[in-house]
């Protein structure tokens, strides 16, 4: 793993850490909802896109860095909790 990404856990994270975790992941999410806003992104709850880690219904868009803001992959939400935190 390249020494300039951080793998987040709460216990381990500094305060400044931790606030720079949620901002990066507030940012990366308002994003997709401006993109999903303007069309560029479908709205899974009015589209049936399936899962990319398995084949039910995606229910949600999942970040795996949250400095990608728009690379995101649809996602159920039980491969969302298995894949975990996602990188910044």
């Amino acid at each position: 793993m390249a020494s300039d990404v951080i793998v987040p856990q709460d216990a381990q994270m500094t305060q400044g850490e931790r606030s720079q975790f949620y901002t990066s992941r507030r940012n990366a999410i308002a994003k997709v909802q401006q993109a999903k806003y303007k069309g560029l992104l479908p709205t899974l709850s009015q589209t049936v896109i399936k899962c990319t880690d398995c084949t039910i219904r995606a229910t949600m868009y999942a970040h795996r860095d949250y400095r990608k803001p728009l690379d995101v992959q649809p996602v159920c939400q039980w491969c969302n909790a298995k894949r975990g935190r996602a990188l910044w």
